[in-house]
């Protein structure tokens, strides 16, 4: 049966470096416990796409046995932070995520990565003429059978000449595996905000299968975890409780990310439809 979450928005990261291409890295990490962290962290440097932004990635390299959060961390979990405010000459710093996975069993399941994970960066330079430094303070937590908080530093340089080929690989790699936003009503149908019950009940379009669903919303909407209410051939209907204010607008977004077998995506929603 799939698993459906719902949280806060995600983060949208800004206010730090670009420039020209990137050609130098380095590796930089350390735990609130202990220097053997479970996990590397560095920069990657890409090239342009077509509008003129750098891309970059930030690989997390996990030791088998070990976990990191998703965006959305479940109740008790640890989502990434990106800090990108020490860079030089960044306009905006911009993270995706790559669709995670369905991790552990029971109460304790969370969505995350295993083994290698590199989260695609977009950069506007604030001045494009001029090299670019990437400086992150990055904030997550590790799992094996224990949850801790961790704390990894990385620079990235930007300037003239080409991206190593294995780093721009990567970065192409991660950013096929971002969810693709679709427009509303592509996967979802018949959504409906129930006011006086504060809940909101949509069906899924399931053909194929469906992994998991999540539901995020702003900041002050805190949404409860959904449940599946009735299927009906390939519409699964299922139905998700609010939490925080008492009289959310209407007009409150809604990110929706649906994983399945065929693909991922996301809907944007407003509360009422």
């Amino acid at each position: 049966m799939p698993m459906f979450f719902s949280t806060r928005r995600r983060d949208v990261c800004a206010g730090a470096a670009a420039g020209l291409m990137a050609v130098c890295s380095q590796w930089m990490g350390r735990s609130h416990a202990s220097d053997a962290l479970p996990a590397r962290m560095r920069l990657l440097a890409g090239g342009r796409d077509g509008e003129g932004r750098l891309l970059a990635g930030v690989q997390l390299s996990l030791q088998p046995g070990w976990k990191t959060y998703w965006r959305l961390p479940g109740g008790s979990g640890i989502p990434p932070i990106f800090d990108w405010s020490a860079s030089l000459n960044a306009k905006s710093v911009i993270v995706s995520y790559p669709a995670p996975s369905r991790l552990g069993e029971g109460p304790g399941m969370f969505l995350g990565y295993t083994g290698d994970v590199v989260f695609p960066v977009e950069v506007i330079p604030a001045d494009p003429a001029s090299d670019v430094e990437l400086v992150l303070d990055l904030t997550y937590g590790v799992c094996e059978r224990i949850c801790i908080p961790a704390e990894s530093q990385a620079r990235l340089r930007f300037a003239s000449g080409s991206p190593a080929d294995d780093a721009a690989a990567l970065i192409e790699r991660a950013r096929a595996r971002v969810p693709r936003r679709v427009p509303a009503g592509t996967m979802i149908r018949d959504w409906r905000y129930l006011a006086d019950q504060r809940r909101i009940e949509f069906a899924v379009d399931a053909l194929g299968g469906v992994d998991f669903v999540a539901v995020e919303g702003q900041v002050d909407l805190d949404l409860g975890m959904a449940v599946e209410v009735a299927s009906s051939g390939p519409l699964k209907r299922f139905s998700v409780s609010l939490g925080g204010p008492s009289a959310a607008p209407p007009a409150s977004p809604i990110l929706v990310t649906i994983v399945s077998r065929r693909a991922a995506v996301e809907e944007a929603h407003t509360l009422d439809g």
